[in-house]
This record gives structure tokens, sequence and C-alpha cells, in this order.
């Protein structure tokens, strides 16, 4: 018995120590042409946003977040790179590290989202002014002292494959191994005076294809961290910035490291249907179900198929445009193929003023990370497909915004009037196809783009 009860004890004292992972970052990318970084979880989080200098970087971590595993997207121009990581099994980070020589204004760094959805706008990167100081006595130029440590300015054929850091047992030196590396020849094997934070001297030396950085310390430096930058090697302390001694004798107007206030998340919510915008005058809309009866259309996670989300969602557009006087046709109302040159010729015939063709995406393979909502147009339907994605957005928690595109689709090509098509997410992806066979999410989808009719139809009678 006391055995049985001595196991429990273990088993229970395990489990109690074990975290709880209160959220998972289900998806997050960055869009190079917004130069916005967008993010989603399973559950609410909320960020905390710092702007870090040499080199300067965006760091967002998400508190009580798990994720699946590291990953990085090389972006290039101003922005060198994206990566995602934990630095702690309670933590996820994500990194927005610019190129050398840039600067982001912290002020100008937009923040919003609802609990588990968030999008930070960064302002365009500036060009910065050198934060370094040249070292006397003959110290190369390539090594610099910045406001928070040393950074080792490398050309890109002389980049280490791999960086290994040893610290000797009387903590009084460090040997920084780059492997495939190479500092520059006429400055190897040669020792120079530094007397800068707790750093005496520095040493470079080649050995074959591998370089070696030899840091001698004082008794008083700090513990050193060593990453892989673009453009070089930075070297600053492990605790931060903040715990130098000796910072440089030149005032700087840029802190090392500023805190960006995170606004509270807001919470989408449907649009009261009591006050839709009610348009001038009497209008037409045909309203276009993809696929249908032999064609299902995509069949997603689950044997999800897009007739089945698309069918719903159109005719409760229908309904909610009926309400406030509009008159509809629909392609078709019920399980049953209907061709692409006859939904084009039934909206011409009619001469309706807006065409309006509602489906879901998929992408091949199992790629369940792809997820989002995306309008098209062809020519005469660009503000209509403006108006009406912009409604989706305010209204509806979507996974990601793939954006307003154009596109050569056969029902926007041969329509005579202002026509779009709304892709309303991803059937193969794991936010979304969970959010489509949700009755109540499609319902929100529809009021959104029915909102967005209606406003297009206020505007443009």
């Amino acid at each position: 018995m006391k055995l049985r009860w001595y196991i429990l004890s273990v088993l229970a004292a395990i489990f109690f120590a074990l975290p709880a992972e209160a959220a998972r970052l289900l998806f997050w990318d960055f869009d190079r042409d917004r130069n916005s970084l967008s993010f989603t979880t399973d559950s609410s989080v909320r960020p905390t946003v710092r702007l870090i200098a040499n080199p300067t970087r965006l760091v967002i971590d998400l508190p009580g977040t798990g994720i699946s595993r590291s990953a990085s997207q090389r972006v290039g121009g101003a922005i060198a790179s994206v990566r995602v990581g934990q630095p702690d099994n309670r933590t996820t980070r994500l990194v927005v590290e610019l190129a050398p020589g840039y600067f982001l204004d912290p002020q100008q760094v937009k923040i919003a989202g609802t609990p588990s959805q968030w999008t930070i706008q960064l302002p365009s990167p500036q060009r910065s002014r050198p934060t370094f100081e040249p070292l006397l006595r003959g110290v190369p130029e390539w090594f610099q002292i910045t406001k928070n440590g040393f950074f080792i300015r490398l050309r890109d054929r002389d980049r280490p494959e791999e960086i290994k850091v040893d610290r000797s047992d009387n903590g009084r030196q460090i040997n920084i191994e780059l492997k495939g590396a190479r500092v520059r020849s006429e400055d190897s094997s040669k020792t120079f005076t530094v007397d800068r934070y707790g750093v005496e001297e520095v040493r470079f030396n080649q050995l074959g294809n591998n370089a070696r950085i030899t840091l001698t310390l004082d008794r008083n430096s700090p513990r050193w961290e060593v990453s892989d930058s673009r453009g070089g090697i930075s070297i600053v302390p492990e605790q931060g910035s903040e715990i130098l001694r000796d910072p440089p004798s030149e005032p700087s107007s840029q802190a090392s490291e500023i805190v960006i206030p995170v606004p509270l998340p807001t919470q989408p919510t449907v649009p009261d249907r009591t006050n839709f915008p009610q348009p001038n005058g009497r209008a037409l809309v045909v309203l276009d179900p993809g696929h249908g009866g032999k064609d299902p259309g995509a069949i997603g996670i689950g044997g999800l198929r897009e007739t089945d989300v698309v069918l719903p969602i159109s005719l409760e557009i229908a309904q909610i445009l009926r309400d406030r006087g509009i008159n509809v046709v629909m392609t078709r109302s019920d399980d049953r193929f209907i061709s692409l040159q006859e939904r084009a010729y039934m909206a011409n015939r009619t001469r309706a003023d807006i065409f309006t063709s509602i489906h879901a995406n998929a992408v091949g393979g199992y790629r369940p990370e792809v997820n989002g909502m995306e309008t098209y147009y062809y020519s005469r339907g660009y503000r209509l497909a403006q108006i009406v994605h912009q409604a989706i957005l305010e209204t509806v928690p979507i996974a990601r915004n793939r954006g307003i595109k154009q596109a050569r689709f056969y029902v926007l090509r041969n329509t005579s009037m202002p026509s779009i098509l709304v892709e309303v997410g991803f059937v193969t992806g794991q936010i979304d196809s969970r959010n489509l066979a949700n009755p109540a999410y499609r319902s929100q989808m529809a009021q959104a783009i029915a909102l967005g009719i209606l406003r297009y139809l206020q505007q443009y009678p």
C-alpha cells in the first residue's frame, strides 16, 4: 500500500509540474508587399512587442503559447528575415529582423487584433546612421562597438556555416569558432586592445577554413551571447544591454530596447441587420453559389464539400438582400449542376447591376497551415471587391487576409456588370475547415458579404 501511494505521489508531482499549454500558434505569415506580420492562435493571447537595436529587430512574445516547430522566412530588402521559435516552454517568439543599416520608427508600428488573431503593421524601414564608435590603436573598422555590445561585419562569402562558443573555466576568455568563415587576411592572427564593456582584448585567428575570435575578459564582464545576423556576427550580453557599464561616450537618440504598447483586442461583431444600409432605388443582384450537383467542388478536411459551404451562405445573402428591397436572382438555389456558361448568360440576360460568385478554396497536398479569405475581380468589379472585402474584415474573424486580386475566372471575364468572386476560406485549412463547417460562422460570413453589397449599392446606385 505504501508503495502504491508513493508511486501515485510521484506521478501527481510530475503531472502538476508539467506546463499547462494554454494556446498554440496555428498560423503566421509576413506579407512583404504590405510589410505586415499576421498570426493566429487557437485561443486568446495578448502579445508583448519590443524593438531591439543592433541588429534592429522587432520581437513579439506570445506568453503561454506553444508551437509545433520552429521556422523562418527569408524576406530580402530592408527586412532580412522573420523567424519563430520558443525561448522557453511557455513562450512563443516571433522575430522580424531588419537588414543592417535600417531602423524602424517605433511610434509608427501599428498593432491590432482580436483575442486570437493579430496583425502588426510595420512602417517603411529607414536608413540609419552608424550607431558604433571606431576603436583606437588600430583595431580594424569591421570590428565595431555598438550601443549594446559588438558587431563583426563579414562579407556574404565569408559567412559561417556554424558558430560554437566556448568559455574558459576561469571565465576570462571566450572562444568563438566560425566554421567555414574567414576574417580579413591582413588582420588574422592579431590581438587588439578593446577596453569596453568588460572586454580587454580581441584576437582573430584563421585556422584553415575556420575562423576563431577570442575575447579576453576582465573579472566583472557579463556573459555574452553570439548570433549570426545579416551582415555579420552580433556579440551582446545574455542578460540584455542595460547591464553594460561603459557605454560609448557619444549619446544616442535610439534606445537599445523599446517596449511598444499593445492595445486591447477587439471582438469581431456581427452587424445588426436592422442597421444595414438601404440602397438608393431598386437593384438586381445575381448570386452565384459555386459548383453543385455532379460537381461538389473542393473536398476538404473531414470530407467538407465546397458546395455544402457556399450554398447556405448564398441563400442567406439572398434573404438579407431581399429583406432590403433588392431583387435577387440565384444561379442555383439547390444542389444542382450549372455550367459556367449558363451562370454568365443568366447574369447578362437579366441585366443585373452586380454579380457575386461565392466559392471555398483548396490547396493540393496535405497543407492544413494554408488558410484565409480572398476576393477576386477582373475589370469592372474592383470597387465592389474592395467594399465587400472590407465588410468581411470588419465583422468576421478570418484566419488570414489574403487580399484583393485580379483574375481571369470565366464568370468574371464573361459578365458585363461589376463582378466579383469571394473565396470564403480553405476547406483544406486547419482553421478554415473548422470555421466553414460551423453554421454560425457561415451565417456571419453571409451577413458580412450582404453588408458589403448593400454598401456598394448605396454608394453606386
